[in-house]
């Protein structure tokens, strides 16, 4: 492997502990997040060497990932923040990991799902909005910030409903006209008296 692939291969591993192993598939995003100074064709020819030489290193449909992950690294049980204790990290038990899971699943009305099924959130694309949620939480000037619910929350409601073109009215070819022509003669004639007030103030 060449010498920028393995940086940017060093960088991919940062990236993904930063995104909980989530790594966007914009390559402009990850480029900026990495801080990859070479053009974008050599960006995607040192993915290309990575996938390679890297079988684990994968993607799906939403995002880039490293398989085993957790496995490889020093994984934290959710919701519980890093110390600033210089001794090792805790080590989460298969054990713990399954009661965390257990508990997940026993609540099927999770908090997207519940998002979801809000009246006020059905002109948003949920799942697309969370996808640009981590983009946007992948760059580096947004390091430390986390996809709480309230910040969930605080970027749906900014998103705005789109607006519904009005349709136009269709061409009347002239009926207006026709029916206001009709109108004239069905009404009764003005008395000469009025006409002549009308004549002085300008008016015939």
């Amino acid at each position: 492997m060449t010498a920028s692939s393995q940086l940017l291969y060093i960088k991919l591993i940062l990236l993904a502990a930063e995104t909980y192993n989530k790594i966007p598939l914009n390559d402009i995003v990850v480029k900026e997040a990495v801080r990859f100074n070479s053009g974008m064709d050599v960006f995607k020819d040192c993915l290309h060497e990575i996938k390679t030489n890297f079988p684990k290193f994968k993607q799906n449909k939403h995002f880039r990932y490293f398989e085993d992950f957790d496995h490889k690294t020093n994984w934290i049980a959710p919701r519980e923040l890093p110390r600033n204790s210089q001794g090792t990290p805790k080590v989460v038990t298969e054990e713990e990991k399954n009661k965390i899971k257990n508990k997940i699943k026993s609540n099927p009305l999770s908090f997207m799902e519940k998002l979801k099924s809000n009246p006020a959130f059905t002109h948003i694309n949920i799942d697309n909005e969370l996808h640009k949620m981590d983009a946007w939480l992948s760059l580096p000037k947004n390091r430390g910030r986390q996809k709480t619910p309230q910040f969930v929350l605080n970027w749906l409601n900014k998103v705005e409903a789109p607006v519904k073109a009005t349709p136009k009215a269709a061409p009347n070819n002239g009926k207006d006209k026709e029916q206001l022509e009709k109108w004239k003669k069905e009404a009764a004639p003005m008395p000469e008296e009025c006409r002549e007030q009308l004549k002085k103030f300008g008016v015939r």
